[in-house]
C-alpha cells in the first residue's frame, strides 16, 4: 500500500544533499582536519529549509487569524442581537410606562370628579342641615304659640262673650281657627320628618361612598408603588447593560485599531522594498498574506547579502 507523503516535502527533494553528505564524509576520512562544509547546494539548502518553516508559521499564523475573526464576527452578532433585543424591550416599557401614565391620568380625573361629586353632596348635607335647625326653630314658635293657645283657651270663653262683634258667632268659629293652626302645624312636623328622612338617607350613601373611594385610592397608590419599583429595577438593568456595551465596543475598536496599524505597517514596508528594489507593486491591496511573503523574501536575500559581506570582510 503506497504511502501519502506530504506534496510539499517529497524525499526525492532530499537526495542530493544525501549524497552530497556522503561525499563529503568520505572526503573528510582522509583528511586529519575537517573543513567547514560550505558550498551552494548546503546554503541553498539551509535557507529552504528556513522558507518552508516560515512558510508553515504563516500557515499557523493565517489560521489563527481567521479562527479569532470568526469568533470576533460571532461576539459582534450577538452584541448586536443583544442590542436589538434591549432596543425592543426598552421600546415595550416605555410602552408599558405611556399606558400607565394615561391610566394614572385617567385615576385622578376620576377622583377629582369624585371628590367634586362629595364636595357637592357635603353643601346638599349643610343645605339640609340648615332647613332642619329652622324647621326646629319653626317647631319650637308654633310650640310657643300652641302653649299660649292652651294658655288662652280658658279666656276664649270670655273673648267669645265680649266678640260677637269680631265676626266669631260661637266657639266653632274660633275651634275651627284654631284647628287650622294645628293642621298647619302638623303638616310642618310631617314635612320636617321627611326631611329628616332625607337627610339620614344622604348621610349613608356619603359614609358609603367614601368608604368605597378610601378603598380604590388605596390600591391606586399600591399600584403606583409596584410601577415606581419596577421602574427603578428596568432603569439600573439598563445602566449596567449599557455599561457592559461600551466595554465590549471599546475593546473592539482596540482590537480593530490595532490590526490596521499593523497592516498599515505592513503595506508601508512592502511599498518601501519595493521602492528599494525598483519595483512596481503587484500585489492585490488587501493581499497581505502576499505583501508578508515578499518582504519575508526580501529579507531573506538581505540576510543573504549581510552573511556574504561578513564572509568576505573576515577573509
Amino acid at each position: 500500500m503506497a504511502k501519502n507523503w506530504n506534496t510539499k516535502f517529497r524525499p526525492e527533494n532530499f537526495v542530493s544533499d544525501y549524497l552530497l553528505s556522503k561525499i563529503n564524509t568520505e572526503v573528510l576520512a582522509d583528511r586529519k582536519f575537517a573543513t567547514p562544509l560550505i558550498n551552494t547546494e548546503l546554503y541553498l539548502e539551509t535557507w529552504r529549509k528556513k522558507f518552508h518553516t516560515a512558510e508553515e508559521y504563516l500557515k499557523h499564523q493565517r489560521k489563527e487569524y481567521e479562527q479569532k475573526r470568526i469568533e470576533m464576527d460571532a461576539k459582534w452578532n450577538e452584541i448586536f442581537l443583544e442590542g436589538q433585543t434591549f432596543q425592543d424591550n426598552f421600546l415595550s416599557f416605555n410602552e408599558f410606562i405611556i399606558a400607565n401614565h394615561d391610566k394614572r391620568k385617567r385615576a385622578v380625573e376620576n377622583i377629582k370628579y369624585n371628590n367634586k361629586i362629595v364636595k357637592d353632596r357635603e353643601e346638599g348635607i349643610r343645605n339640609f342641615s340648615a332647613s332642619i335647625l329652622e324647621l326646629h326653630q319653626l317647631k319650637k314658635e308654633i310650640d310657643v304659640e300652641i302653649y299660649k293657645h292652651a294658655i288662652y283657651k280658658k279666656y276664649l270663653a270670655s273673648v267669645l262673650e265680649n266678640s260677637t262683634d269680631e265676626g266669631f258667632i260661637n266657639a266653632d268659629s274660633i275651634v275651627e281657627c284654631y284647628e287650622h293652626y294645628v293642621e298647619l302645624a302638623l303638616d310642618i312636623v310631617k314635612k320636617q320628618t321627611n326631611d329628616f328622612s332625607i337627610l339620614q338617607n344622604a348621610k349613608g350613601e356619603l359614609a358609603k361612598f367614601e368608604e368605597i373611594n378610601r378603598n380604590v385610592i388605596l390600591g391606586l397608590h399600591t399600584q403606583v408603588a409596584g410601577l415606581h419599583g419596577r421602574y427603578e429595577e428596568a432603569v439600573r438593568k439598563t445602566r449596567h447593560l449599557e455599561y457592559l456595551i461600551g466595554n465590549i465596543r471599546r475593546k473592539a475598536l482596540e482590537n480593530f485599531t490595532d490590526m490596521m496599524i499593523t497592516k498599515l505597517a505592513i503595506t508601508n514596508l512592502y511599498v518601501q522594498m519595493c521602492q528599494k528594489k525598483n519595483l512596481k507593486p503587484t500585489i492585490a491591496k488587501h493581499n497581505f498574506e502576499g505583501k508578508l511573503i515578499f518582504i519575508s523574501r526580501i529579507l531573506k536575500q538581505y540576510d543573504n547579502l549581510f552573511a556574504k559581506i561578513q564572509k568576505s570582510v573576515k577573509k
